[in-house]
């Protein structure tokens, strides 16, 4: 609307008109009565921006017009209108049974159009986070849940003999050994704390560990030197880097406070 109103440019340039001292009107000077003065005129010059202006307005148009064209040139083709109808079979009719078709495999270059070939995708990238998922169980905590076989102990051990025998069991059988320690990664935790609560729980009941200490003080059962103390820690070490003196810290920990806990539980039934 603006641009309507503006009063348009004129396309000569009236030379010495306002240096004249009695200058005439511009119609009679348009008409040719300029020839009695010093006044003259001549053609208005475009200036450089102006060209410029025209020059990057025609270039803009025509790479626009090419990047247009490329554009359809290159353009993916869409996938084919799915409707309704297409989707889930009519209500009032029989329903045809389903066949199995075969899965695909898509690479980098390739995408799914129809919805059974998304759904074949979606189904090969579950399969194959399911197989990462799995890899890093078996990473994180050295085995995993199908290779743990099943352990002839009574846990938890309740009893000093019981304890006493299943070293004997450990020190006599390494295979057996070596079953224990991923039985005992297998429990699993967080952290190494963690994984050291819950594999002395699963192990000792309370009461067992309240007649039990690291050095074997006031007549107390010594398990610094046992081959399950060495399994237990090698399973936390296997999931958490630990030092051994941590370990041994996280033991007299867990055996000290044994009477608090077995008198919560107590309580608790």
């Amino acid at each position: 609307m603006g641009r309507s109103l503006r009063k348009k440019r004129p396309n000569k340039l009236l030379v010495n008109y306002y240096a004249c001292p009695s200058p005439p009107r511009l119609d009679d000077i348009d008409a040719g009565d300029e020839a009695d003065s010093d006044l003259s005129l001549t053609e208005r010059p475009d200036d450089e921006h102006t060209a410029n202006i025209v020059q990057e307005t025609v270039e803009d148009v025509a790479f626009s017009q090419i990047q247009g064209a490329v554009y359809q040139e290159l353009r993916p083709t869409e996938p084919p209108n799915v409707t309704c109808a297409d989707q889930q079979p009519n209500m009032f009719t029989e329903l045809q049974p389903h066949t199995v078709q075969q899965t695909t495999v898509y690479n980098r270059g390739m995408r799914p159009t129809t919805i059974d070939e998304k759904l074949d995708h979606v189904i090969n990238l579950l399969g194959a986070l399911k197989v990462e998922i799995e890899d890093l169980k078996v990473n994180r905590y050295g085995v995993s849940a199908q290779q743990v076989q099943k352990l002839d102990l009574n846990l938890p051990i309740d009893t000093i003999d019981y304890l006493k025998g299943l070293e004997l069991r450990i020190n006599g059988d390494a295979a057996f050994k070596q079953e224990f320690v991923k039985y005992l990664q297998h429990i699993g935790g967080v952290s190494a704390k963690d994984l050291h609560t819950r594999c002395y729980k699963r192990i000792f009941t309370n009461s067992l560990c309240e007649s039990c200490s690291w050095k074997g003080f006031k007549n107390n059962f010594k398990m610094e030197d046992l081959a399950i103390t060495k399994c237990l820690y090698d399973a936390v070490n296997g999931s958490f880097p630990t030092t051994f003196k941590e370990f041994e810290l996280l033991t007299r920990d867990y055996l000290r406070h044994s009477k608090q806990r077995r008198e919560r539980e107590q309580k608790k039934s």
